[in-house]
């Protein structure tokens, strides 16, 4: 079959109108491969070496179609070698290779990946950046300033990840930037929330909520390192806060089991300062235990 239209047309080049097809349950168009094997498409669609504005596919859902999908992939039950889904985008482009956009009030998600009865190896989302990309960010969340929505930006719900990380992040070559970098900068003034938050649930649990470990490799860096600039003059670099509890435990412990030259604890003063480099009060307290111990 040939269809050759060499003039400009207005109407559609290949029509079909099944208006009337109201119960039907064959296809409009059926496309059915034998058992002999063929490195040619089922459909090709190709654009000519000219400017055009139209698409290579356009799927439109009318409103009545409510149980209807757009697009349905499936693949049989094979040892499969190939892209199930593949994209390649080879050009120079502004626009987006792929874009979902909702603009209607919907209680689903616009991506939804599934893999509940998923066996396999593979990861359910894989970036892959082998080239320069001095100046793209593989992974953005864009949360705009007027969202008044009480949902977080991002949710990690591990109900049943007993024995994974959550959230790994494997540094193996050198780099001179963050690995992790979160900047509250311009959005900081005025915010009154917390820039990490760690609350546990009523369960009790015997992991740490943070766990800080080196490896066995020198390291000059610190464990923890805070900096508070010239304009936090009413911040604290470091609050502990014990609740109304009976605790067994030390409020803060700081072990050092090795042979070391260094201070355990320094506390350095450089500037001019009227308060008390280490101020123990006990006004408050109602116990039999000494405000210093030295054992």
């Amino acid at each position: 079959l040939n269809i050759d239209a060499t003039g400009a047309f207005t109407g559609n080049l290949l029509d079909i109108n099944a208006d009337g097809a109201v119960g039907t349950t064959g296809n409009i168009v059926d496309i059915t491969t034998g058992v002999a094997s063929s490195t040619s498409n089922l459909i090709d669609l190709n654009f000519g070496a000219f400017a055009y504005e139209g698409d290579a596919l356009n799927i439109a859902l009318g409103a009545a179609a409510v149980g209807a999908q757009a697009l349905v992939v499936t693949s049989g039950a094979m040892v499969r070698t190939t892209d199930l889904l593949s994209i390649t985008d080879s050009g120079t482009s502004s626009g987006d290779t792929l874009e979902i956009n909702v603009t209607g009030q919907t209680t689903g998600h616009t991506l939804f990946l599934n893999n509940d009865a998923m066996v396999a190896t593979g990861n359910v989302l894989y970036i892959d950046s082998d080239a320069d990309r001095s100046s793209t960010v593989l992974f953005q969340i864009d949360d705009i300033a007027d969202d008044t929505a009480s949902a977080p930006t991002m949710d990690i719900n591990a109900t049943g990840a007993t024995d994974q990380s959550v959230l790994n992040i494997d540094a193996t070559g050198a780099f001179t930037g963050n690995l992790l970098d979160i900047n509250a900068a311009p959005a900081a003034a005025g915010a009154t929330g917390n820039i990490i938050d760690i609350t546990t649930s009523a369960t009790s649990s015997t992991g740490n909520l943070i766990d800080l470990n080196f490896g066995a490799l020198a390291d000059t860096g610190d464990a923890l390192n805070i900096a508070l600039g010239a304009t936090a003059v009413g911040s604290q670099a470091l609050v502990v806060t014990s609740g109304a509890m009976t605790r067994t435990t030390d409020l803060l412990s700081v072990i050092d089991s090795g042979t070391s030259s260094g201070d355990m604890i320094e506390l350095q003063a450089s500037g001019a300062t009227t308060g008390n480099m280490l101020l123990l009060n006990n006004d408050a307290m109602v116990a039999t235990g000494n405000v210093l111990y030295i054992d």
